[in-house]
């Protein structure tokens, strides 16, 4: 009997935390604070958890719209074998009806220049309410399609934002988090809303200021999706003369993410003149991310004539993976004629690399010579 009662005992221990996993705590549908501004509600969404005695942590929850790819997504992409739901089946108790689940999308290049409206879920993560001293101790962002670890804690939802209004309250906990991992995941998912001045400012506040390294170097790659002069000036600045090295290379990788000419000039000339080798590199590499009658010339005279071998390595590594040019000529040309033998040796290792028949054809006269 003692037995039977035991394993009873554990069978509901088992269903209540499976309940708790699974719970959602929202505002009651005919309550004005449905109506309020995202800080009002997150303000209800503390006293309701104080009001609960939440004993494991919680998170607090909302979503924001957003115009991305039909084919990509914001968030960490777990596969099903893991028995994870995602977000839209635990908020709603459905699965993604309106398209595909994100999962599907993700090796299918015949939807990648669609765009759509997404929506994006923004959550924080908060210890029970009593030691949490009201900061969150995590922060996550993710399409609410795609499969989410809710870690056996309730949420508490408060439902769709205003872009302005998740940026203010984004803003606000950045300023009052200790936390370096919880500031850089703000910084990220400030950084895809739609641009805006608050967001910009935060962004380049922290390059420009005394923050961890590791918040500047996120900030700096994080401004590259601001396509504006003004950013890509900022940018170009910090990879030429930021008291860091990381930061400085970092700035590249966020003028990379920009478009247009404007990108590619800058880009070229950091490579061509910036005073850090790493930062040239950085340059260089990045260069074969467009397509752009100035690059092939770029990367020829990079080779040529600069006076380091590391860097003439670089470009010619970079030769070969323009894949919207046709580089084939140029490289069979650094193989057969460049003065320095490790610099045509690594053209030769390259034009190894390619499937295109002219390189075959060079390797084998080359063999014979």
């Amino acid at each position: 009997m003692l037995r039977r009662i035991f394993w009873l005992e554990v069978v509901l221990v088992i269903l209540a935390s499976e309940n708790y996993a699974q719970e959602v705590i929202r505002i009651p549908s005919a309550s004005p604070l449905i109506q309020v501004s995202l800080a009002e509600r997150w303000k209800w969404a503390q006293d309701e958890a104080r009001t609960r005695k939440l004993q494991h942590g919680y998170w607090v929850g909302f979503s924001i719209v957003r115009l991305m790819n039909e084919n990509s997504f914001y968030g960490s992409h777990f596969s099903d074998s893991r028995g994870l739901k995602t977000l839209e089946e635990i908020l709603y108790g459905t699965a993604y009806q309106s398209h595909k689940r994100e999962h599907d999308y993700w090796d299918d290049p015949s939807f990648r220049y669609q765009k759509v409206q997404k929506d994006i879920a923004v959550l924080f993560r908060f210890q029970p309410h009593v030691t949490s001293g009201g900061k969150p101790e995590k922060v996550a962002a993710s399409n609410i399609g795609l499969s989410f670890d809710q870690m056996d804690l309730p949420i508490v939802w408060l439902g769709g934002a205003k872009n302005e209004q998740s940026i203010e309250l984004l803003v606000e906990q950045y300023k009052a988090s200790t936390s370096i991992d919880v500031k850089s995941t703000i910084l990220g998912i400030v950084s895809w809303h739609e641009q805006s001045q608050k967001a910009y400012g935060l962004l380049r506040s922290v390059l420009s200021g005394n923050e961890a390294e590791q918040l500047r170097k996120k900030a700096a790659l994080q401004l590259g999706e601001f396509e504006d002069a003004e950013t890509l000036e900022l940018l170009e600045e910090t990879a030429e003369t930021d008291r860091s090295a990381e930061v400085a290379e970092r700035a590249v990788l966020g003028i990379a993410r920009m478009d247009g000419e404007a990108a590619v000039d800058a880009l070229i000339r950091l490579a061509k003149s910036a005073k850090r080798d790493g930062v040239r590199k950085k340059a260089v590499h990045s260069l074969t991310r467009y397509a752009s009658d100035k690059i092939i010339p770029t990367l020829q005279d990079i080779v040529i004539n600069d006076k380091d071998l590391e860097l003439q390595k670089q470009a010619v590594y970079a030769l070969s993976r323009m894949k919207r040019e046709d580089y084939i000529p140029q490289l069979i040309n650094i193989a057969k004629t460049h003065p320095l033998a490790e610099i045509r040796k690594h053209a030769i290792h390259m034009l190894g690399q390619s499937k295109d028949q002219r390189a075959l054809d060079a390797l084998i006269d080359l063999v014979k010579q």
